[in-house]
C-alpha cells in the first residue's frame, strides 16, 4: 500500500524541479519586491515553508535552522559574484528543496549538526542566486525584504510543523495510528 507520506514528499520533490525564480536579473529591487520573493518564487516558498516545519518537527535545531538559513542567504546574497564564477547555482537551489523535503521527512532521525550544515550550505547557494538577479552590488532594502520575508516564511512553516505534531500527539495518546 502507498503510504500517505509518500504521496506528499513525492509531490514535494516534483514541485521543486519547477524552481525557475533566479533566471533573469531583476529589472528594479526593492523592499517590497525582497519581502514578496519568497512568496512568489516556488523554490523559495517551499525551502522557507520546509525548514520551519523541520525545525518544528527537531527540537535541538528549533531556532538554529531558520537562523542558520538567514544568515547563509545574506552571504550567499554578498558573495553572490564570487560563487556565480566558482558554481551554477541553479542546481544548488532546486536540490535544496528536494534536501530540505528529505530533512522534514525524516524528522529527527538525522544528526542536528548534519541539518544545521545542510541548511546552511543550500542557504548560500540561494542568497548566491539573489544576489546574481541583483543588476549591480546587493541593494541593501531588497535584502532586508527577502530576509524578513524568508523568515515569516519559515515561521509559517514552524506553526504548521507544531501543529502536524500535536495532531500526531493527540492521535498516538488516543490510541490512532496509521
Amino acid at each position: 500500500m502507498f503510504n500517505p507520506k509518500m504521496k506528499w514528499f513525492a509531490l514535494l520533490l516534483l514541485t521543486s524541479f519547477q524552481a525557475q525564480a533566479h533566471t533573469d536579473p531583476l529589472p528594479q529591487m526593492s523592499f517590497q519586491i525582497g519581502l514578496l520573493h519568497p512568496l512568489t518564487g516556488i523554490d523559495h516558498l517551499l525551502a522557507m515553508l520546509l525548514i520551519g516545519m523541520t525545525a518544528a518537527f527537531t527540537p535541538k535545531t528549533k531556532l538554529s535552522l531558520p537562523m542558520v538559513f538567514s544568515f547563509g542567504l545574506l552571504i550567499g546574497t554578498l558573495a553572490a559574484a564570487w560563487l556565480n564564477a566558482a558554481m551554477n547555482i541553479e542546481p544548488w537551489v532546486v536540490g535544496s528543496v528536494a534536501v530540505f523535503a528529505v530533512l522534514t521527512w525524516v524528522k529527527t532521525r538525522i544528526n542536528a549538526t548534519l541539518q544545521v550544515a545542510l541548511v546552511g550550505i543550500f542557504a548560500i547557494a540561494h542568497g548566491a542566486a539573489h544576489g546574481i538577479a541583483l543588476p549591480a552590488a546587493p541593494e541593501f532594502a531588497s535584502t532586508a525584504g527577502l530576509l524578513i520575508g524568508s523568515l515569516l516564511l519559515q515561521s509559517i512553516g514552524y506553526a504548521i510543523g507544531q501543529r502536524v505534531r500535536l495532531s500526531a500527539s493527540l492521535a498516538g495518546d488516543a490510541g490512532i495510528t496509521s
